[in-house]
């Protein structure tokens, strides 16, 4: 399927010559490879402008990544979260600096598995023109229980009261029009255990929101990189992958009402 794919592309492009017959024009096969992906750098260049199956991720994110592009049921993570080509990661990564940011260090490349079971990296949220909403709780943890019920229920309902829409509102509101990426990261489960695979699940069928990702923190790496030091602790990460803001939810939401209201 991606031969077919590599040489429909090639003809639409004007490109005749394929002296190998391997299907991928010859334009396309020479060059230079900077990141060293296995893709030329004029092939790369033409396939992240496109996205052959319109399932939201570039043709070159998925030849990276090992998806169809032809499939857009073949996806690089279920739950629809942005995904990093390789050379974005790389420049990301020259830029990155752990001592950066208004807060005095970056948020670091992780990978935690989300309510679907996938494992995913978090620097993939970056650079996608959103600031990234992390809120790092506890099964547990009343408090953070509200908070999830409030923005996933969009609303004061009975589990969800007005005093607490009145807090948490804005950010479910904010999360329903698409303006940030909300990251919940469970530390711990319903003991003062590591959270598992099943607790990311559990929170999600408990609490389910649109374009809300879970994540089990089970190796505290998540909570040790924020120093967390209760639950709920909440911060903004910029597209560079620092951290902005931190501390409890109604300071956090609040820096984080001035950001989009710029």
């Amino acid at each position: 399927m991606r031969v077919l794919f590599l040489a429909t592309l090639a003809l639409a492009a004007g490109c005749a010559g394929d002296l190998n017959e391997n299907g991928i024009a010859d334009n396309f096969e020479r060059g230079r490879d900077d990141n060293g992906n296995g893709i030329g750098d004029a092939k790369e260049a033409t396939l992240n402008g496109m996205d052959a199956d319109g399932d939201g991720y570039s043709d070159l994110v998925e030849f990276e990544r090992g998806t169809d592009p032809l499939d857009g049921d073949d996806v690089v993570y279920t739950g629809g979260w942005p995904a990093l080509a390789l050379y974005e990661r790389d420049g990301l990564a020259e830029q990155w600096d752990p001592e950066a940011g208004p807060r005095g260090y970056g948020w670091g490349d992780l990978e935690l598995v989300d309510q679907y079971g996938e494992t995913v990296s978090l620097w993939d949220f970056a650079q996608d023109g959103k600031p990234v909403l992390i809120d790092i709780s506890a099964e547990w943890c009343g408090p953070c229980n509200v908070m999830a019920a409030c923005v996933s229920d969009g609303g004061p309902t009975n589990r969800c009261p007005e005093a607490a829409w009145r807090t948490y509102g804005p950010i479910s509101l904010a999360v329903a029009a698409g303006d940030i990426h909300f990251l919940t990261i469970l530390a711990q489960g319903l003991t003062e255990e590591p959270a598992t695979p099943e607790s990311a699940a559990r929170w999600h069928d408990r609490y389910p929101l649109e374009g809300g990702a879970v994540f089990a923190d089970d190796a505290y790496k998540a909570a040790a990189q924020a120093r967390i030091r209760y639950f709920p602790t909440m911060l903004i990460v910029n597209e560079k992958m620092e951290l902005t803001h931190y501390g409890y939810e109604q300071e956090v939401f609040a820096e984080l009402m001035t950001l989009l209201s710029r």
